[in-house]
């Protein structure tokens, strides 16, 4: 059985976070004081479109390398995982989420998971905000168990946005027609999920 279309792409977003604090912000201005900088650089695939656009939770597959100026550079990632406009339990707030593994240079295992809150505040031009800031906590795990171990905040830079779009390739399609229309899926639906975010109030038709 021959598989349906995807897409991969490349992300790369960097900032800084702090040990020992829960905060994401004061994590930030901490980190961003010391110098601590994290950085990842990602790819997103994206296996199914059909599946992956109709199926709740929109996962996708996160592989790529990390680098952090206290825990090690270039550290491979595991356990990628990616979700697109998630909805939240806690607060019903959609969220873009990212998280994996990785081992540091003192061959300690860690979690990274971040997320992007997709909310609209009454009275904010708050898009480009929400769709590039990624809240971020570190974990180190040991037998099982995560404990926090700082917290930050990491921004996509919109000067790394031509180079992401530029790397996107649709997967397992032959023809230039079906690749057009596997990336025209994916821009309609993101567009439709920013559109009833964002523009509900604008637009209201």
């Amino acid at each position: 059985m021959s598989q349906k279309p995807g897409l991969r792409f490349n992300e790369t977003m960097w900032g800084y976070f702090a040990e020992g604090v829960d905060d994401f912000a004061e994590g930030y201005e901490r980190g961003r004081e010391c110098n601590n900088r994290v950085q990842f650089w990602v790819t997103i695939e994206i296996e199914n479109m059909e599946d992956f656009i109709k199926i709740s939770g929109h996962t996708a597959k996160l592989t790529g390398r990390v680098s952090c100026s206290s825990l090690g550079k270039d550290l491979e990632i595991r356990n990628g995982e990616f979700n697109l406009f998630q909805p939240d339990q806690a607060t019903g707030k959609r969220h873009m989420t990212y998280s994996f593994s990785f081992t540091g240079s003192d061959n300690n295992d860690y979690s990274l998971d971040g997320h992007k809150v997709i909310y609209h505040d009454k009275g904010k031009i708050d898009l480009l905000e929400d769709m590039t800031t990624l809240f971020t906590r570190i974990y180190q795990v040991s037998d099982g168990q995560s404990i926090l171990l700082g917290s930050g905040i990491l921004k996509y830079h919109l000067a790394d946005l031509s180079s992401m779009i530029t790397s996107m390739e649709v997967t397992h399609c032959k023809t230039l027609i079906d690749r057009m229309k596997t990336k025209l899926r994916f821009f309609s639906f993101v567009f439709g999920e920013v559109r009833d975010t964002y523009l509900r109030d604008a637009v209201p038709f």
